[in-house]
């Protein structure tokens, strides 16, 4: 690796030099930080060394008690008096003597051993505890010795009828006082070869307190925690606060070793620990790294502090060697700068620094002039906006004003164009890699520079950004003549129509004012352009619209009775090609002409939606035209091509639904016919009861039947009536009162008024014939 990858990025001669200098001062650094680290090294390991001998020192302590504990516990499990009480539910005088004998032999082995405080034997069969004193039931020995929030009475007596095997446990255990101190008991499952069928336990209780000193007297410091863990790593003992999470003190256990942790304060300790040969306990020692290391931490202050002063008095020296070196060369450099107005940079090369001064100075000034430049195009973008708007009083728009702008009105004759782009995407998915916004610039300059073309010499036109899609274009003729400027016009909108359509391919939407003849009727130009182009896009499509060729609109539309009299038989015969032939006659007297009115088109597209509506009421049923919903859909439209594609969509469905349902009207007169010869008799049989019947409504079931038997319903069912009054007139014995009921008259008058009608003759006649 080569040496310059080690110099620092600054690569000013002063720091080149302050560097050589302040090398020097590394090397007492270096050895300072071998010797630490070799002191630090040899502490540690003698701290581990002291930690680990007071733990064997404990670990053997330990050993011993509970030896002498199990052994003592071993004996009684053995004692065949025992055995045989733990067999009974009852005892007898000889059993109650053997119970006195037990208590003296407790108390005999409590003497004996004097780390125990109290032994116990629970008799499962009598639900009873033995201690060296009395003998008493369980919840008794429960309340009053063993009673605490940790353990209910449920779970101490699910405890001592467990399977234990020399188990400790942590509890508190009551003082005579009332108060409670921390115990370790051992629970031995009684007889010692039960096979699962527990008849009792064996409780031994040592003072946590005994523990306690014994650790005290061998701690050589004091802010340490020793823990004891039982084989199943529960907590037996503990003198000092939760310093570090068990799992961590566990890890320290199992590694058989020495490990430093960081508490969850950030203190450091370290974990020595140590596993017991025979009770198969861990003896834990926690200890604050700073009672080992304060010491070390001084001596290594009092080394850091002097060699600071070194470092620092070398550092002052090597600052002032080099600065006195420097100060000529960093004098021409700054004069330089202060002359050219640029900063000094120390982190180039002194030579090189005029270089890098002209190139940022050039560079400085190219950023400068295009910043002015954009910020310039948007205030006169944002002037001619206001101008547009009429947001600006006439006499603001001086001379000066526009050409602080770079504008010049130098001419009275103005005209506003106004487009509109919808669709750049069609444009950018041919065009890959050109952005919405650069199709937009495209637009922008291909229609400023056709204007700049197409307008006479010294006409001038001005692009204003409105919204994200939506320009302007302010044009200034100079020629004084009206129809010269028209033509100008037209030329100019035929051009704007080349560009988007056969360059760019997009859709678009223009529209232009009329012309003016001063500058302060620029707004109403505007206004006459937006109007002329939400016409435009009320009626759909792409395309250029003039203001003068919709100023004055009609508001009225043709559509007589007649026509749509006509849509409607068609559409009740199903024939969607006449039906769509008589709406495109009402659309081309009507919304081809670029007078008609956004308002009144739409009032022409709803009339027509109504006429078909209520020939949907005649010739369908409900359900198909609450599924279709010819209104709803029509609503939703937003444009006038969107509701004539979806009125002749609506017309198709209803065609086509007539279309078939056409064999099912066909057999509606036979039916019809079948109907009246079975109720002629009915004096309710009429019009309105057959379209019930028939579940279509009147109007509709009379053209049909007129349509399939050239004669009205009311006509077939009179002529039925009077056949059959006919056949009855030969029984003499039937008055006409009576033949009139039997064949449906309501009354006499009604029947001869009819019968008359029909045959020329009264019944009386017929009959006398």
């Amino acid at each position: 690796m080569k040496l310059r990858s080690f110099l620092p990025k600054n690569r000013s001669l002063f720091y080149r030099w302050l560097l050589s200098y302040i090398s020097i001062l590394l090397i007492p650094v270096i050895i300072s930080g071998f010797v630490s680290v070799f002191s630090e090294k040899v502490m540690r390991d003698e701290t581990n060394r002291a930690n680990a001998a007071m733990l064997k020192q404990v670990r053997q302590t330990m050993d011993e008690m509970t030896a002498s504990f199990e052994k003592t516990t071993m004996y009684l499990c053995m004692d065949q008096r025992l055995r045989s009480l733990l067999g009974k539910g009852t005892y007898d005088r000889t059993d109650q003597y053997n119970l006195y004998t037990q208590m003296k032999e407790l108390g005999m082995y409590i003497s004996i051993n004097g780390h125990i405080d109290n032994i116990y034997i629970y008799f499962r069969n009598t639900g009873s505890v033995l201690s060296d004193v009395n003998k008493m039931e369980a919840d008794y020995f429960y309340d009053n010795y063993f009673s605490s929030d940790s353990i209910s009475y449920e779970q101490f007596m699910e405890l001592l009828n467990g399977r234990h095997m020399m188990d400790y446990y942590v509890m508190d255990k009551k003082l005579g006082d009332g108060r409670s101190s921390k115990a370790i008991v051992l629970i031995q499952s009684l007889p010692l070869l039960n096979n699962g069928n527990n008849m009792g336990a064996l409780i031994g209780v040592i003072p946590e307190e005994k523990f306690s000193k014994i650790v005290n007297n061998l701690k050589w410091v004091e802010q340490a925690e020793f823990i004891i863990f039982d084989r199943n790593d529960g907590k037996l003992l503990s003198d000092g606060p939760r310093t570090l999470p068990l799992n961590m003190i566990l890890e320290a256990v199992e590694g058989k070793g020495n490990k430093e942790y960081n508490s969850l304060n950030g203190d450091r300790y370290i974990v020595t620990g140590i596993t017991s040969e025979t009770a198969r306990w861990k003896y834990v020692l926690v200890t604050p790294s700073d009672v080992f290391w304060e010491k070390t931490r001084f001596i290594r202050r009092m080394a850091a502090v002097g060699l600071l002063m070194c470092i620092l008095a070398g550092g002052i020296l090597a600052y002032f060697l080099s600065r006195k070196k420097y100060d000529p060369i960093e004098n021409i450099t700054q004069a330089l700068a202060d002359k050219k107005n640029l900063p000094f940079e120390k982190k180039y090369k002194e030579y090189s620094f005029i270089y890098t001064a002209v190139n940022e100075n050039i560079n400085e000034i190219k950023k400068a002039q295009s910043e002015i430049e954009k910020q310039h195009n948007v205030l006169r973008n944002s002037f001619l906006s206001d101008i547009l708007k009429g947001m600006i009083c006439n006499r603001e728009l001086t001379e000066d004003t526009f050409s602080s702008y770079g504008i010049d009105f130098t001419w009275p004759n103005f005209a506003v164009l106004l487009f509109s782009i919808d669709n750049i995407d069609s444009f950018t998915a041919l065009e890959v890699g050109i952005s919405s916004s650069d199709v937009l610039k495209m637009a922008k300059h291909a229609i400023a520079k056709a204007n700049s073309e197409l307008l006479k010499e010294g006409g001038r036109s001005y692009m204003v950004d409105l919204e994200d899609s939506l320009f302007a274009c302010i044009i200034n003729f100079t020629d004084p003549d009206m129809e010269a400027n028209s033509r100008e016009l037209d030329d100019i909108s035929k051009e704007c129509r080349h560009i988007f359509e056969e360059k760019l391919h997009i859709s678009f939407v223009a529209s232009i004012s009329n012309i003016h003849e001063d500058i302060s009727e620029i707004p109403e130009a505007y206004t006459e352009v937006k109007d002329a182009m939400e016409y435009r896009k009320l009626i759909g499509g792409s395309g250029i619209s003039r203001y003068e060729d919709i100023y004055n609109p009609r508001y009225s539309y043709d559509y007589s009775i007649q026509t749509e009299q006509k849509l409607m038989n068609y559409i009740k015969t199903g024939d969607y090609n006449k039906s769509r032939d008589v709406l495109e006659e009402v659309y081309k007297s009507n919304l081809y002409d670029t007078s008609f009115s956004g308002e009144m088109a739409k009032c022409l597209m709803f009339d027509i939606t109504s006429t078909i509506v209520k020939t949907m009421y005649e010739v369908c049923d409900i359900a198909f035209i609450e599924d279709i919903q010819p209104m709803k859909r029509l609503l939703k439209c937003n444009t006038i091509i969107e509701m004539k594609l979806h009125i002749n969509m609506i017309l198709d469905e209803v065609c086509k639904y007539v279309n078939e349902n056409g064999k099912k009207n066909c057999q509606l007169s036979s039916a019809a016919l079948e109907y009246i010869n079975s109720n002629y008799y009915d004096n309710n049989l009429n019009v309105s009861t057959m379209s019930k019947e028939f579940n279509i409504t009147r109007s509709y079931l009379s053209m049909l039947f007129k349509e399939q038997t050239g004669q009205t319903l009311i006509d077939c069912i009179n002529r039925f009536r009077v056949e059959k009054a006919k056949l009855l007139l030969k029984d003499r014995k039937l008055s006409i009162a009576d033949t009139a009921l039997k064949t449906g008259f309501s009354s006499s008058k009604v029947f001869i008024r009819t019968f008359r009608k029909y045959e020329g003759i009264t019944p009386g006649e017929y009959r006398n014939t």
